[in-house]
């Protein structure tokens, strides 16, 4: 016979939902339910518990004043000298068979002392977040949490330097030789099973710790707001009288015995989700374009039953970096991979998370030999993937394609570019370019396709690596309105728009320059960059020149039609590959004038519309003024619509896979 004790002081809702759910378990040990009430101040709690108790099978007892929770518990061991004792906090709640999982662990071992389930808020005991002291809100009920861990860790328990009270198995052999819990050192609660564990430890015994039952616990409400006090308290007498006790939970915390149990649990919740046929997509942590096309083609995929997991690099350090489950909240026990560990444990979590494919977006933020790391770790796993050049960085550390100069670097040779990289160092470090370009090859030749946004950067990327066929895949259709209308009636001044966030390759110095030179000669030009520069003072110092400040993408439309410019120039000295914000002018149908470089200007052309400044007038103030001006005059354009990922089956349009092979599988629940 097993008792199941709830000391109870205050709270009658928690301790009455507690009840309920011991009373509700299903097990085969015969146990009997104690719950008995410290003296709580408000006497509705005792007639709430005396009138429950009234038509349901357990004992309620009684403190006359309050005793503390140590000698409460002291009282409860000593009703029944042969039973073995579960303390249950009166905030807990408990599912299925609990008890009979906690006795097996009990019975697993002839030197188990305690056992101590894992827990919503248990300290060393805790899931999902680890050592965390509150509950969290996931996908799964606590009940069906219990249930998926019964079924993956039944019988599992790593040794502890404690036990966790909130819900503590003791066995009575152990009880018996270690004796009460220390009502003159803790009266008051906390600290209490601390101090019995390493009492216990002294003689023998262990502390268990199981992820094979899980408990649901409020966290502090059974000590209400003095439990901070308590604990600290607690803490230092717990080491006064076991020295050494804070150096070995140092050591169970360091040595995280329970990290493989929690990992495994997060793969089990995120594989009911996707099932055997989820898109890995690997890209950067930053924002921008890349990242709205990430999460464009996520948010299709899932609407048409093709899960999506993503991957990203750490913030801490370019070596390591970890996959998630956007729609599967709180998993942070899958832990962070390292390219200085073997692929095979990242190869071991592809095939635990059921990943079917992977789409290599973008590898910024990642270490210079990323790319070597995965083509290897992908092919050995026999993973098919595709490649997305969302910019330069496969043979171009610096990404951009702009040297020392600033601008535009014509890609030159190989040599200049090793130039270039010493010079300026990358994103990446100070790499060797032939051998970036040699592991950025191997990734791409791997590839079972790799694709584009614009004809421009393929076109770019098949004259440095010709034995890649790349496949031009627009991320928008643009549809224009056959009406026009006239220009609009002009103000004295012209203004002309920028959008975007202005660094050096997308031509904050070059709009500066070209700023300068309107201010000082009079011309009657103001720009506004909606949007935000970095470095902004370049542009913020110079009297003609407004910054509107960062905004949010679902704005710009109205800001545009706020700021009300005459026309939208684009003064970018690298190749874009593609550019959101030129569909976001082509939206607002004002003119528009750009450089003769890269996807911007092709995009132009295929639309017909638009003026294109020669890329050798770049740093011609006078003459990229006259053009803006002449663009202003244009007549504007209306109802420009644009239609993201405009493909009507993204596994067979997009991807090209056969119907027979899609990756999209029925879901799974374990």
């Amino acid at each position: 016979m097993i008792d199941v004790v709830v000391p109870v002081y205050g709270q009658a809702d928690l301790a009455l939902r507690c009840i309920k759910s011991v009373l509700a378990s299903k097990n085969r040990v015969p146990f009997q339910l104690i719950v008995i009430d410290d003296g709580s101040p408000d006497p509705r709690v005792f007639r709430a518990l005396k009138a429950y108790a009234a038509t349901r099978k357990f004992t309620l007892l009684r403190n006359s004043t309050n005793l503390g929770f140590p000698a409460t518990c002291n009282r409860a061991f000593a009703l029944n000298p042969t039973h073995d004792v579960v303390l249950l906090n009166s905030d807990t709640v408990v599912y299925g068979d609990w008890l009979d999982r906690l006795s097996e662990i009990a019975a697993a071992d002839s030197t188990i002392g305690t056992v101590t389930p894992i827990s919503s808020s248990g300290s060393i005991s805790s899931y999902p977040f680890w050592l965390a002291e509150t509950s969290v809100e996931i996908e799964l009920s606590s009940k069906e949490l219990d249930s998926l861990v019964a079924t993956q860790h039944r019988g599992a328990w790593v040794p502890a330097p404690t036990g966790v009270g909130f819900c503590m198995y003791f066995n009575r052999t152990c009880l018996a030789e270690v004796g009460n819990f220390n009502v003159a050192a803790f009266g008051r609660g906390y600290g209490e099973e601390n101090d019995f564990s390493q009492r216990a430890i002294k003689l023998g015994w262990t502390n268990a710790i199981t992820p094979g039952v899980y408990v649901h616990h409020e966290g502090g409400q059974s000590f209400g707001a003095s439990k901070a006090e308590r604990v600290t308290r607690a803490v230092r007498m717990v080491e006064k009288l076991h020295p050494g006790y804070l150096a070995s939970v140092r050591d169970f915390i360091q040595q995280d015995p329970l990290a493989s149990a929690r990992a495994q649990i997060d793969q089990t919740r995120i594989r009911r989700r996707v099932g055997d046929g989820a898109v890995l997509m690997i890209s950067h942590n930053w924002e921008g374009g890349t990242a709205r096309h990430v999460e464009e083609m996520t948010d299709r995929l899932e609407a048409a039953g093709t899960p999506v997991l993503l991957c990203q690099p750490s913030a801490k350090s370019s070596d390591s970096f970890f996959i998630y489950d956007p729609k599967t909240p709180a998993t942070p026990n899958l832990g962070t991979l390292s390219i200085a560990d073997s692929p095979r444990k990242f190869e071991a979590q592809l095939q635990a998370l059921g990943i079917a494919h992977v789409h290599v977006h973008n590898l910024a933020g990642y270490s210079a030999t990323m790319a070597r790391y995965l083509a290897a770790a992908l092919t050995n796993a026999g993973m098919s993937y595709d490649v997305t050049a969302h910019d330069y960085q496969y043979w171009c550390p610096q990404i951009a394609l702009v040297g020392v100069t600033g601008q535009y670097c014509g890609e030159p040779d190989v040599a200049s570019c090793q130039s270039c990289v010493n010079h300026l160092g990358s994103p990446f470090g100070k790499v060797r370019v032939w051998e970036w370009r040699e592991d950025h090859e191997s990734l791409l030749r791997g590839a079972r396709k790799v694709f584009a946004p614009s004809q421009d950067i393929a076109k770019r990327l098949a004259r440095h690596i010709p034995a890649v066929k790349v496949q031009v895949r627009p991320h928008e259709a643009i549809t224009l309105s056959a009406r026009t209308l006239p220009p609009r009636q002009k103000a004295r001044r012209i203004r002309v728009g920028i959008i975007g966030a202005l660094s050096e390759s997308k031509g904050r110095e070059l709009l500066a320059h070209v700023a300068t030179h309107a201010a000082s000669s009079g011309s009657p030009i103001d720009f506004v960059v909606v949007g935000f520069a970095i470095q902004q003072h370049t542009l913020t110092r110079l009297p003609n020149v407004r910054v509107t400040g960062k905004y949010v993408e679902s704005e710009l439309d109205a800001i545009l039609a706020r700021e009300r410019p005459d026309v939208i120039f684009f003064p970018a000295v690298w190749p874009e590959t593609y550019s959101y914000t030129l569909t976001a002018a082509l939206r607002s149908g004002l003119p528009i004038a750009a450089f003769d470089l890269g996807a911007i200007p092709e995009r132009l052309r295929q639309l017909g519309i638009g003026t294109i400044i020669p890329l050798a007038s770049a740093w011609e103030p006078e003459e990229i003024l006259r053009q803006l001006v002449s663009a202003s005059r244009e007549r504007r354009r209306s109802a420009v619509k644009s239609h993201p990922l405009p493909y009507a089956d993204m596994l067979t349009n997009y991807y090209g896979i056969p119907a027979s092979v899609k990756v999209r599988r029925k879901k799974s629940r374990s």
